[in-house]
Order: C-alpha cells, then sequence, then structure tokens
C-alpha cells in the first residue's frame, strides 16, 4: 500500500515533485523539512497540534538515536 509505505518511510517522498512536476529544486534536509513542519503546526489548533508531532515521529525512522530524540 502506497499509504502505509509512506507513512512508515516519509524519505520515500523526497522526488516526489522532480519526478511528477519536473521541478529540480533538490532535496531538502532534515533540518528544513522540520522548520516548515512546525510553521505549520503553529497554525493548527492545539489538538491537531499534538496528533501532527505524533505522526512526526516517522520522519526519524533510521536515524541514529532516533528513540532518544
Amino acid at each position: 500500500m502506497v499509504g502505509r509505505t509512506c507513512y512508515e518511510d516519509p524519505s520515500k517522498l523526497l522526488d516526489v515533485d522532480k519526478l511528477f512536476y519536473a521541478k529540480e529544486n533538490g532535496h531538502k534536509n532534515l533540518n528544513t523539512i522540520l522548520d516548515e513542519m512546525f510553521e505549520y503546526i503553529n497554525s493548527l489548533d492545539s489538538k491537531n497540534q499534538i496528533r501532527t508531532k505524533y505522526h512526526m515521529l516517522n520522519l526519524f525512522k533510521g536515524l541514529r538515536n532516533a528513540k532518544k530524540s
């Protein structure tokens, strides 16, 4: 399932814009992605902020010391 794969390993989406929209702006690094996500999260109500932060945990999957973070 595409949805489950994207949920479990969001880094698989890094090339989507390049493949479908011919955008050549390259990969964003994890820090840039996190900055943009927290800007978005700050625009949400408190209930949705908590939900969104929980789902962001998979961004760290496979990284060294991910569980400590």
